[in-house]
């Protein structure tokens, strides 16, 4: 019966709720913003910046949610765990790293977008 009490307080708490909401916040963001750079944007965006300096960097500007599609999948895992485990100080570390994710790839997509695309 603690077991349960304190799952249930674990759920409780208002971030959890925010794992998945914060990285779809983000998705639609990016995704709007693309819809009105559309025409501002070139055809191709510089996005995979680990591969060498040539044409494997860029990618169609589409591509261009992919970052915020990867955070959704990895604060929507990672909310999972956290509510398959009992320990608040690792549910807390998940949402950490996901609310850390969520923010740099929202921060990476826009600075891209604002960079490339013609005001």
């Amino acid at each position: 019966m603690n077991q349960k009490k304190l799952k249930r307080e674990i759920l409780d708490v208002p971030h959890v709720k925010w794992h998945t909401a914060s990285a779809l916040i983000s998705l639609l963001l990016i995704f709007i913003i693309l819809l009105l750079k559309d025409r501002s944007l070139p055809p191709v965006v510089p996005l995979f910046y680990g591969n060498p300096a040539d044409g494997e960097q860029l990618a169609e500007q589409s591509f261009l949610v992919l970052p915020s599609a990867v955070t959704l999948i990895i604060a929507t895992t990672n909310a999972t765990i956290s509510r398959l485990l009992d320990d608040s100080f690792v549910h807390r570390v998940l949402w950490g790293l996901s609310l850390v994710a969520v923010v740099l790839s929202a921060i990476t997509t826009l600075r891209i977008i604002f960079l490339v695309g013609r005001l």
